[in-house]
């Protein structure tokens, strides 16, 4: 699945939102984009979400930023952007709602005492990603299409998960445990493909066409995990 972002021309002028909600909730979203003289565009968004969320030791925070520069001209289109976003995440688990007894018995347990309870705290993510592509595409005469794509990007993960202890020390009033883990990625990688289209008027066929591509990335790391991620594509013309 491919996706492109907003820019400049495709959505042009000053958009802003702001919402408000139960628990705390609080969103911002604005942009901007403006085509100028010579060709060139920018576009900038940036967003906000918070919330003290439901339950106990639930808040949450997001926060983004979007800016890309491009340029439309004899050459074909260029476009160099920037991202950045980072977020504070909650992932209490459930509680309990009734507990049986050897007879069968239910017994009303946390969940139905008080819904908003949590069990163990915290289970918190802490996410971070930035990221730099640049762009270049051009159309040619006969439907012909060429387009080039390099992008470095480096993400963070944290991860804090509080759980019950297996084994409790007696005579020590600690019963739980923090789990803790991190996950980053570094990686940078190029891509560039030509793609030729023909379809014929009355539609009774249709032929697409990819000439060979390739895609090189960088192996990323994920704790002391290193994965090599190089791939290299290629279709043959149709006959």
């Amino acid at each position: 699945m491919a996706m492109t972002t907003a820019s400049g021309r495709t959505a042009p002028g000053l958009r802003a939102d702001l919402s408000l909600g139960s628990f705390g909730r609080k969103r911002m979203d604005a942009s901007h984009g403006a085509v100028h003289e010579g060709g060139w565009d920018h576009y900038v968004a940036v967003g906000g979400f918070d919330e003290t969320g439901w339950r106990d030791h639930s808040k949450g925070d997001l926060t983004h930023f979007n800016a890309k520069l491009g340029h439309q001209g004899e050459l074909g289109r260029f476009s160099l952007g920037l991202l950045h976003g980072q977020s504070t995440l909650i992932g209490n688990g459930l509680v309990p709602w009734v507990t049986l007894d050897e007879d069968g018995q239910g017994t009303p347990d946390l969940g139905a005492l008080r819904r908003s309870a949590v069990y163990t705290h915290p289970d918190l993510t802490r996410n971070r990603l930035s990221q730099v592509t640049g762009s270049w595409s051009r159309s040619l005469d006969g439907g012909m299409n060429l387009e080039t794509l390099v992008w470095w990007r480096d993400s963070r993960r944290e991860t804090v998960n509080g759980d019950e202890a297996e084994e409790v020390v007696e005579g020590s009033d600690v019963n739980a445990s923090l789990n803790r883990t991190l996950t980053t990625q570094r990686g940078a990688a190029s891509r560039w493909r030509s793609q030729a289209a023909a379809v014929r008027t009355n539609g009774s066929w249709a032929a697409l066409w990819s000439p060979p591509g390739c895609a090189m990335s960088k192996p990323s790391k994920r704790a002391s995990l290193t994965t090599p991620a190089a791939w290299c594509q290629k279709t043959s013309p149709p006959s």
